[in-house]
């Protein structure tokens, strides 16, 4: 799992960096990219059903922009991500891995995703 949380930040950096150059072919295949990454986490959580977030592409955009946002606004992003969280479960639990200093990241998905 964090292997996933980790391709889904990186990708976001990825994709923030494509939206500054207006390189929309990197945009949309990093889009992409996320939204595959994000279907395995519901994979890895059976609990809930899909969600909005997958099926409401406006939702994806802005979730990936906030998080592209962490490395030069961070208040802003997370304030952006939390916004996002109210709407969606998975969302509010990556906003809260996010925030959470990596080194606590498994013990936190362990309380998160029990296997």
């Amino acid at each position: 799992m964090n292997d996933i949380i980790d391709n889904i930040i990186k990708c976001s950096f990825e994709y923030e960096k494509a939206l500054i150059e207006s390189n929309r072919k990197k945009v949309n295949k990093n889009a992409a990219k996320i939204n595959k990454l994000i279907r395995e986490l519901y994979k890895l959580n059976e609990d809930y059903k899909l969600s909005t977030l997958l099926n409401n592409k406006n939702l994806v955009v802005q979730f990936v922009g906030a998080m592209g946002l962490l490395k030069r606004d961070y208040d802003k992003a997370i304030n952006k991500i939390i916004e996002l969280s109210e709407k969606d479960h998975i969302v509010s639990c990556l906003a809260f891995l996010i925030k959470c200093n990596k080194d606590n990241r498994d013990e936190l998905l362990k309380d998160m995703w029990p296997e």
